[in-house]
């Protein structure tokens, strides 16, 4: 890997125009993605030859934490909502996905594992896209669930 002189990174959103949208490297082919967890901010970032999108998405754990769970309920109903670590990899799932959640939540299916260029990765279904989005879940900061989904490069050789 070389180090960049400069990297430009802007977000604008593709149904207003505003500067809320998915994160976007101005020049070469690397996917980007950021998400916050109290404090905490984790990015994330894969070439393109890997990765065409990439997703992240962390939540505090524990008793502790405030859960955005239960307010998430009606929207698993009438299955219940799903665990911290579940609710991380339908998030960053979606945010690879690119729609985000004007996806229904509810119908996003994680599923079993899959040969990925992410290590311990599982297949997550998402409504309206061919193919599954695929999503790793690590644990290494204390009390944070951290997952990053990747769309598997159209480009990658088999």
């Amino acid at each position: 890997l070389g180090a960049a002189a400069s990297v430009d990174i802007v977000s604008v959103c593709t149904r207003c125009g505003g500067a809320h949208g998915r994160p976007r490297v101005t020049a070469g082919d690397i996917a980007v993605s950021v998400t916050y967890a109290g404090d905490l901010v984790v990015a994330a970032a894969a070439p393109h030859d890997i990765a065409d999108e990439i997703g992240v998405d962390a939540e505090n754990e524990g008793a502790d934490a405030a859960s955005p769970l239960a307010d998430l309920a009606p929207l698993f109903a009438p299955a219940p909502p799903p665990t911290t670590v579940g609710w991380t990899q339908i998030e960053a799932a979606l945010k690879a996905d690119g729609r985000g959640i004007r996806v229904p939540v509810g119908d996003v299916v994680v599923g079993e594992a899959v040969p990925s260029a992410l290590p311990g990765a599982v297949a997550v279904t998402v409504p309206g896209r061919a193919e599954p989005v695929h999503v790793a879940t690590w644990h290494g900061i204390d009390g944070v669930a951290v997952s990053v989904a990747i769309v598997a490069s159209s480009t990658a050789e088999p």
